[in-house]
């Protein structure tokens, strides 16, 4: 059985219909649904792509296979043609270092205390995701256990570990605007 996104073809109309032009900066704002890092998602043809990656197909080319779709003004939602540009793995890692925008990696402190904060049922997923700035997947992953699953639940912190977790969690409370 076909759905109505199986007949809705990818076309430049097909972007120009669900972007907003943002004057300050020329970008093409996605309107659509968004994943949880920001990137817009296109459905039809009976699929589901990155809103960017449909907009570089029909204004621009086809990607070969393999190659990445960036953005040059480093605003996941834009889908204007002219801020995009193809680049492998690499091209993709180096152009995140160079704009500073890798995702941040997690220590063993970081990660008990990420636990800690959500068992005291003040911090929801979101705004501890972006307090560490760790995607809300990778923050359920790790309170669920299913990532870190290493780190000894029975673990004793030391003094100065209790300390930090303390200082971690009234920065993250000020920060999120949580009041005890």
């Amino acid at each position: 059985m076909k759905t109505r996104s199986d007949r809705i073809p990818f076309t430049q109309e097909f972007i120009l219909e669900r972007c907003v032009p943002e004057p300050n900066t020329g970008c093409w704002l996605w309107t659509g649904v968004f994943n949880d890092t920001g990137y817009g998602l296109a459905c039809g043809e009976g699929k589901t792509r990155g809103a960017h990656r449909i907009s570089f197909r029909v204004f621009k080319s086809e990607i070969p296979p393999g190659m990445h779709v960036l953005h040059r003004c480093d605003t996941p939602a834009c889908v204007n043609p002219d801020h995009l540009f193809l680049g492998n793995h690499f091209t993709n890692m180096a152009d995140a270092a160079k704009k500073l925008r890798l995702v941040h990696k997690l220590t063993p402190l970081e990660v008990r205390q990420i636990r800690s904060l959500y068992a005291d049922g003040n911090h929801p997923i979101p705004r501890l995701a972006a307090y560490f700035r760790v995607t809300k997947s990778a923050l359920h992953r790790i309170i669920t256990g299913e990532n870190w699953k290493h780190l000894d639940e029975g673990y004793v912190p030391t003094r100065t570990e209790r300390r930090n977790l303390r200082r971690a969690a009234r920065a993250a409370d000020s920060i999120l605007g949580v009041r005890r």
